[in-house]
């Protein structure tokens, strides 16, 4: 068994964990979105393929495991037996029964495949400013 390197391993992490928090913090800065950009509802995080949460950036941690139950989700109703994972997918949620804790949050989930299967996931809330009502 290889011994680690504990600063090795403390280099990594921290360049994991820098990585998740830029990538969250581009998304609140180009969001359309007034509670992503204002608020900062929105967070990056990486899954193993079960859909263990690996590590994750700062922000609304209520809505980490969104991604996590996404990808569970998925992964218990045969999405990879059906339509398979590829490099480059994205898959898009918004169904609060599957992930979120309320209707406005959506989550996109990628995985990383190749010498390590990562899912990557982006939690963040989107609201309809410009919804019509139904009886106007």
């Amino acid at each position: 068994m290889q011994t680690l390197d504990p600063i090795k391993y403390e280099m990594f992490y921290n360049r994991v964990e820098q990585a998740l928090i830029e990538a969250k913090n581009t998304v609140r800065y180009l969001a359309g979105s007034v509670i992503v950009r204002e608020g900062g509802e929105v967070g990056e995080s990486l899954h193993l393929p079960d859909g263990a949460t690996v590590h994750l950036s700062a922000g609304l941690l209520m809505h980490i495991q969104s991604s996590a139950r996404t990808i569970m989700y998925m992964n218990e109703n045969g999405f990879a037996e059906d339509i398979g994972y590829y490099e480059g997918d994205q898959f898009i949620n918004n169904n609060a029964h599957i992930g979120g804790q309320h209707i406005p949050d959506m989550q996109v989930v990628d995985p990383f495949l190749g010498r390590v299967n990562l899912w990557a996931g982006l939690e963040l809330s989107v609201i309809s400013l410009k919804s019509v009502p139904l009886n106007p």
